[in-house]
């Protein structure tokens, strides 16, 4: 059995800021789509829309 653990832990490691940048943006946009559908669902639920229209949103949210 072949345990590739120890030998990845010693390989040299390099952060770009290119790769620090996508990880910013990635963690930007899922935060942003966290707190607007909360709030729209929020609404919706509220406003008493198609019974429908919650699971639409958040399938949307995933597509999207």
């Amino acid at each position: 059995m072949v345990r590739s653990g120890p030998r990845l832990d010693r390989l040299p490691t390099r952060v770009s800021p290119a790769d620090l940048l996508a990880d910013r943006r990635g963690m930007f946009f899922d935060g942003y789509d966290l707190y607007v559908g909360t709030s729209v669902l929020g609404a919706t639920l509220a406003a008493d829309f198609d019974p429908g229209a919650e699971w639409q949103f958040v399938s949307f949210t995933f597509i999207a």
